[in-house]
Protein backbone atom coordinates (compact mmCIF):
# COMPACT_ATOMS: atom_id res chain seq x y z
CA UNK A 1 0.00 0.00 0.00
CA UNK A 2 1.25 3.30 -1.07
CA UNK A 3 1.39 6.48 1.41
CA UNK A 4 -1.70 8.60 0.55
CA UNK A 5 -0.75 12.44 1.49
CA UNK A 6 -4.40 12.44 2.20
CA UNK A 7 -4.42 10.44 4.78
CA UNK A 8 -1.85 12.47 7.17
CA UNK A 9 -2.85 14.14 10.34
CA UNK A 10 -2.25 17.41 10.30
CA UNK A 11 -0.35 18.80 13.70
CA UNK A 12 -2.69 20.12 16.31
CA UNK A 13 -1.21 22.89 18.72
CA UNK A 14 -1.83 22.60 22.67
CA UNK A 15 -4.73 24.21 24.09
CA UNK A 16 -3.76 28.05 25.90
CA UNK A 17 -6.01 26.95 28.33
CA UNK A 18 -4.45 24.18 30.36
CA UNK A 19 -3.13 24.49 34.34
CA UNK A 20 -0.62 22.91 35.77
CA UNK A 21 -1.78 21.03 38.89
CA UNK A 22 0.91 20.93 41.38
CA UNK A 23 0.99 17.18 43.13
CA UNK A 24 0.16 17.42 46.63
CA UNK A 25 3.41 18.17 49.27
CA UNK A 26 3.46 15.47 52.64
CA UNK A 27 6.06 15.96 54.52
CA UNK A 28 8.13 12.75 56.12
CA UNK A 29 11.05 13.70 58.58
CA UNK A 30 12.96 11.88 58.97
CA UNK A 31 12.56 9.62 56.08
CA UNK A 32 14.34 6.56 56.69
CA UNK A 33 12.70 6.62 60.64
CA UNK A 34 13.54 4.41 63.53
CA UNK A 35 12.07 5.56 66.23
CA UNK A 36 9.37 8.33 65.56
CA UNK A 37 7.94 9.55 62.31
CA UNK A 38 6.61 13.05 61.55
CA UNK A 39 4.02 13.09 58.34
CA UNK A 40 2.88 17.08 57.85
CA UNK A 41 0.50 18.38 55.03
CA UNK A 42 -2.57 16.33 55.36
CA UNK A 43 -5.97 17.99 55.44
CA UNK A 44 -6.79 18.67 59.41
CA UNK A 45 -8.45 15.87 61.44
CA UNK A 46 -8.36 13.56 58.25
CA UNK A 47 -7.73 9.99 58.66
CA UNK A 48 -4.22 8.86 57.67
CA UNK A 49 -3.97 5.14 56.97
CA UNK A 50 -0.63 3.77 56.73
CA UNK A 51 0.14 0.06 55.28
CA UNK A 52 2.62 -2.58 53.97
CA UNK A 53 3.78 -2.92 50.81
CA UNK A 54 1.17 -6.01 50.43
CA UNK A 55 -1.76 -3.61 50.88
CA UNK A 56 -2.21 -4.42 54.90
CA UNK A 57 -3.52 -1.84 56.98
CA UNK A 58 -0.75 -1.52 60.02
CA UNK A 59 -1.86 1.91 61.25
CA UNK A 60 -4.96 4.29 61.15
CA UNK A 61 -4.64 7.56 63.11
CA UNK A 62 -6.24 11.06 62.83
CA UNK A 63 -3.79 14.11 61.75
CA UNK A 64 -4.02 17.31 64.75
CA UNK A 65 -5.46 20.30 63.80
CA UNK A 66 -2.50 21.77 61.86
CA UNK A 67 -2.80 18.42 59.59
CA UNK A 68 -0.11 16.86 61.09
CA UNK A 69 0.80 12.91 62.55
CA UNK A 70 3.27 11.97 65.09
CA UNK A 71 3.85 8.48 64.66
CA UNK A 72 5.99 6.17 66.62
CA UNK A 73 7.41 3.45 64.66
CA UNK A 74 10.08 1.74 67.11
CA UNK A 75 8.34 -1.40 67.20
CA UNK A 76 7.18 -1.34 63.96
CA UNK A 77 9.87 -3.99 61.39
CA UNK A 78 11.59 -3.19 59.22
CA UNK A 79 9.90 -2.55 55.78
CA UNK A 80 8.29 0.13 53.59
CA UNK A 81 5.39 1.27 54.07
CA UNK A 82 2.84 4.04 52.30
CA UNK A 83 0.63 6.32 54.07
CA UNK A 84 -2.96 7.37 52.35
CA UNK A 85 -5.27 10.29 53.23
CA UNK A 86 -6.37 13.62 52.21
CA UNK A 87 -4.07 16.63 52.04
CA UNK A 88 -4.63 19.76 53.27
CA UNK A 89 -6.16 21.32 50.02
CA UNK A 90 -8.62 18.30 49.77
CA UNK A 91 -6.64 15.90 47.20
CA UNK A 92 -5.53 12.17 47.94
CA UNK A 93 -1.89 11.43 48.38
CA UNK A 94 0.42 8.66 49.28
CA UNK A 95 3.98 8.83 50.03
CA UNK A 96 6.37 6.05 51.45
CA UNK A 97 7.95 5.72 54.91
CA UNK A 98 11.12 3.56 55.67
CA UNK A 99 11.48 2.23 58.58
CA UNK A 100 15.19 0.88 59.42
CA UNK A 101 17.40 0.56 62.79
Amino acid sequence: MLYDAADAVEPVDPPNNVTEVALPQIAVTPNPASSAVLLEGWMVTSTVQIMDLQGRAVHRARADGLGRLSIDVSGWPVATYVAKGWTGDGRSAQVKLEVLR
